[in-house]
């Protein structure tokens, strides 16, 4: 097998922060290991999950669920514009019965004679029959028209909503990253172990070659040719354990990121400089507008915005309005202590077709009592509050009291664990640092080492049992070194996250 050489590259810096999380020298993968597929780079990946896989649209979703509560809360500033309309036949049929009176008045001079009257209204039964039409129109509008408290509350909750939507947004989006960061390297760890494992197998084998001849000539006991089979086997189990780790490794890696889970991806290396981390006191400042805290903040803002809102709501109801009625239509304007206005116009028509034939006058009266009209106006103040309300408006208050304190002391917490996570973190960017140009440094010297067996190889002065065993131990190391870069990355990445710079 031809020796790999070490090789590097500088690839250009772009706008994605990963770009340069990627910048690490001296990378490279076996070749062997490498399958046949769509050659992706983690950026590439990492896209891909922020596009197409299913968490990323589970976090959009829920995002557009936050922007449809803003415009919601939003909307109750706008103005409203209601209409109503009734249309109703009518049809009533009243008895009203003949009321007499008798009278006796006394006739003559001398008063013993009288005469009897008798006086009834109406002068019979009169059944009044009344058919017709009632009509109804009403036009409503309200609207915000002074900025009270309640109004600047309400439009702030519908702003803090929206923010506090896009806060989450980009934290699914971090933790996804995190998250195809670790499957990314899962699945070049395992083509790692399945290579060494590969090489093991091979130099077995050799083994195994060489003791068959020795045992024929009698330089080795059956014994050890029974061992070297038994650990050829063993080796063969191994490996078939470790391709199916791989397998599982590349399904969880496509199913996150939002591959189809049958496709075969050629997972790339980065091969370049190694990118600054940033400073602490560069962390601390970005860190003010991350995700979590960012969020925090929008916590204690719509706290103290709920607790305008409840006390308006918990107060008296003071409304100034007038009224105005001029034939069938009515004018109604009214203005509470919220800052909204209310207008409304209405028109009532009742129109009757009969009245009771048996007396025509007497339906003509009581249909003209039926049907009356009316001009005025009305202005005044209408206020409501209950004085006795169990405790409901007392406790209303204490509870907005209480979340916008616990708001309060979230944002103080967080603010105060910063430090101690950005110290702590950037502490272990530099111990993954240190550790994977250690490993760095030992796959060169087993390179070397390698090129150096080959050339003894090729003049015969070693046996290519010892050749492989050469390239066994800089697998190892290649494996050390995969490792000692997916802590590195990962200690980045986690860094990047708590200074909020992901």
């Amino acid at each position: 097998m031809a020796a790999r050489k070490l090789r590097s590259s500088l690839r250009p810096a772009s706008c994605v922060w990963l770009s340069g999380l990627l910048l690490l020298a001296g990378l490279w993968a076996p070749a062997a290991v490498a399958s046949a597929g769509v050659p992706v780079t983690l950026e590439e990946v990492i896209d891909h999950a922020h596009a197409a896989s299913q968490l990323a649209r589970l976090a959009e979703a829920q995002r557009s669920v936050g922007r449809a509560e803003s415009r919601q809360v939003e909307s109750s500033l706008k103005p409203t514009l209601t209409v109503g309309g009734l249309g109703a036949r009518m049809e009533q049929t009243t008895l009203i019965p003949s009321n007499c009176v008798s009278l006796s008045l006394p006739i003559g001079g001398d008063g013993d004679d009288t005469e009897e009257f008798e006086i009834c209204l109406p002068p019979a039964d009169v059944t009044f029959k009344t058919e017709g039409w009632n009509r109804e129109a009403t036009v409503s509008l309200r609207m915000a028209v002074f900025p009270t408290g309640l109004v600047r509350a309400t439009r702030a909750l519908a702003a803090l909503q929206e923010q506090s939507a896009e806060a989450d947004h980009t934290e699914a989006l971090n933790e996804l990253t995190l998250q195809v960061i670790e499957l990314y390297y899962g699945v070049l760890q395992a083509e790692a172990a399945v290579h060494l494992l590969e090489l093991a197998l091979e130099e077995a084998r050799l083994e195994l070659a060489e003791l068959d001849w020795q045992v024929a000539a009698a330089a080795a006991s059956q014994a050890e040719y029974l061992q070297a089979v038994s650990r050829s086997l063993e080796l063969e189990g191994q490996l078939i354990q470790a391709q199916g780790a791989l397998e599982r490794a590349r399904i969880a890696l496509n199913h996150v990121a939002g591959y189809p889970l049958d496709t075969s991806l050629q997972l790339q290396r980065p091969q370049a400089a190694i990118l600054s981390v940033p400073t602490l006191w560069e962390a601390l400042k970005a860190a003010e507008n991350r995700p979590d805290i960012r969020k925090a903040r929008i916590q204690v803002e719509q706290a103290e915005a709920n607790r305008t809102v409840v006390q308006n709501q918990t107060g008296p109801t003071v409304q100034l309005f007038g009224q105005v009625q001029r034939g069938d239509l009515q004018y109604t304007v009214g203005i509470d202590r919220s800052g909204f206005a209310q207008l409304s116009l209405s028109y009532s028509e009742t129109e009757l077709e009969s009245a009771g034939p048996e007396d025509q006058e007497w339906g003509e009266f009581l249909q003209d009592l039926q049907t009356p009209t009316a001009d005025g106006w009305t202005v005044g103040i209408r206020a409501s509050w209950d004085i006795l309300d169990g405790g409901a408006r007392r406790a209303q208050l204490d509870k907005a009291d209480a979340q916008a304190e616990l708001a309060r002391l979230h944002l103080e917490f967080l603010l105060a664990a910063v430090e101690s996570e950005l110290r702590q973190a950037e502490a272990a960017v530099k111990g993954a640092l240190g550790a994977w140009e250690a490993a760095k440094k030992m796959v060169e010297a087993m390179a070397e080492a390698e090129a150096s067996t080959e050339e003894m190889y090729r003049r015969g002065a070693v046996s290519e049992r010892n050749l492989l065993q050469v390239r066994l131990a800089r697998a190892r190391a290649e494996q050390e070194l995969l490792q000692a870069e997916y802590e590195y990355m990962k200690a980045l990445a986690q860094y990047r996250k708590a200074a909020g710079l992901l």
